[in-house]
């Protein structure tokens, strides 16, 4: 079961709005001949909330992410943190489990107008999450951070950032990222 709801003005740099898209799985793998992987009772539910408000050309937007699962679990996790302002300055998946939860604020100013874009932004985020064996660590176990500082622009493309992002654990990365985060 999967649903959606969008209320927000634009889909890569949204000036206002909200958005809210969720996920909820039951059902039960089969055993495959010659694999490892775990078989049984399988239930997930992924959610994931977004709102954004702005003051003349600034911009303030909460994200949060919350994904749980139970049952059989496969070798790979099934949800993963890392990346561009999902837990900034660690790659993406390097921060995984069968629980996640993330919540991220970001602030950004559209600096300008520019040729073949819809706008030119400084921005700012701060990140907090981690992935947990179990659902109850989910607001009781150990935070992993991460922050981002950046200039995007949205392209005919999509939206391009170049950001300078770090975490405590990783430090200060240079990276060009094309894409919603």
């Amino acid at each position: 079961l999967n649903a959606v709801f969008d209320q927000m003005d634009h889909a890569y740099f949204p000036t206002s709005g909200w958005r809210v898209d969720g996920q909820y799985f039951v059902g039960h793998s089969k055993p495959r001949g010659g694999t490892d992987t775990p078989f049984g009772f399988i239930k997930t539910f992924e959610m994931q909330a977004q709102g954004v408000r702005s003051w003349g050309r600034h911009t303030l937007e909460v994200y949060g992410r919350v994904g749980l699962s139970e049952g059989a679990q496969p070798s790979v996790p099934r949800f993963g943190l890392g990346g561009f302002q999902q837990l900034s300055g660690y790659l993406p998946y390097q921060i995984s489990g069968p629980q996640v939860g993330l919540l991220r604020l970001d602030y950004r100013v559209r600096l300008a107008d520019m040729p073949l874009t819809r706008g030119l932004y400084l921005g700012a985020s701060g990140e907090v999450g981690n992935a947990w064996g179990r659902a109850r660590d989910l607001m009781h176990g150990g935070k992993k951070t991460g922050m981002s500082l950046y200039l995007g622009a949205d392209t005919a493309l999509g939206p391009v950032y170049l950001a300078v992002v770090n975490s405590p654990q990783v430090g200060s990365t240079v990276m060009l990222f094309v894409g919603r985060p």
